[in-house]
């Protein structure tokens, strides 16, 4: 499973690995990557192999710097309902 805009995923045996891709923005969250997030974690969690994810962040000066707050504040009201719909789906596949 590749292709992701915001994230890289790789697998081997049973410990999947999910690197937050985008070193020159400090790997902020975006909408993209909420939804790389939401794809690449269902995914695993439907995959009976994998027993251990590692989380990590691209570059060598943060993990994830926060919020694209650029794009979370532009949005219209009824879009950042959905989208914090959307984002409390995303936390909940951390969870499961």
């Amino acid at each position: 499973m590749n292709g992701f805009e915001t994230l890289t995923y790789e697998k081997k045996d049973t410990i999947a690995s999910v690197t937050l891709n985008r070193p020159h923005a400090l790997n902020v969250y975006n909408i993209q990557m909420r939804n790389d997030l939401y794809e690449v974690l269902g995914a695993v969690r439907d995959d009976d192999e994998v027993r251990v994810v590692i989380f990590k962040g691209a570059g060598d000066k943060a993990f994830c710097a926060g919020a694209d707050l650029s794009e979370f504040l532009t949005a219209p009201s009824p879009t950042v309902a959905r989208q914090v719909r959307f984002d409390r789906d995303v936390w909940g596949l951390f969870l499961s």
